[in-house]
């Protein structure tokens, strides 16, 4: 019978290491994003790489209505601006991948009160570390509405991922002062 060595006990140096665990990729990924807040954040860049980002965007759809023949929805038809509406889908991403690394080591609110009180520290923060941004109060607005909906999304989401797994609870869950009133 063969002996396998976990490769980290091992004195091999041929042994190749395991790949990181999906905890660790989870948190992995949640820094990396993190990251991508913070530079696009505090950048005095970031302006003009969100606005060449559109007008690729603005191209793109452009080509796909000429070979379609396809409509699609023009930026001035949007009610608010492309501005709010990143902040909203950045902290809605920070959202579902915060729930997805932290789902079993912080309750849900827990993690969206953390979220949101970093959404505070960078707008704060731009008026310090940036020269060319500055706080708004509709993008923290923005910000609360993605990170509401990036964690009703991620937690719903998980919910019915376990249900078809056959190991959920029969209903969503429910917040504790819910649990209170019942």
């Amino acid at each position: 019978m063969a002996t396998v060595l976990h490769p980290r006990s091992s004195s091999d140096p041929t042994a190749t290491p395991s790949p990181p665990s999906g905890r660790r990729l989870a948190t992995l990924v949640f820094v990396a994003l993190a990251g991508l807040v913070a530079v696009l954040s505090f950048a005095d860049r970031a302006p003009g790489l969100v606005r060449r980002g559109l007008r690729a965007s603005v191209r793109l759809s452009n080509a796909i209505e000429d070979a379609t023949g396809l409509s699609v929805i023009d930026a001035r038809d949007l009610p608010y601006s492309w501005d709010l509406v990143g902040h909203f889908a950045l902290w809605l991403t920070v959202a579902v991948v915060g729930w997805w690394t932290y789902r079993r080591r912080l309750p849900a609110t827990v993690l969206a009160l953390v979220l949101f009180i970093g959404s505070y520290a960078v707008e704060i923060g731009q008026s310090y570390l940036s020269t060319t941004r500055t706080p708004d109060p509709q993008d923290l607005v923005a910000n609360a509405l993605g990170i509401a909906v990036g964690m009703t999304l991620a937690v719903t989401g998980g919910w019915i991922v376990a249900r078809v797994r056959g190991r959920g609870p029969a209903r969503p869950p429910v917040a504790e002062a819910d649990l209170a009133e019942r």
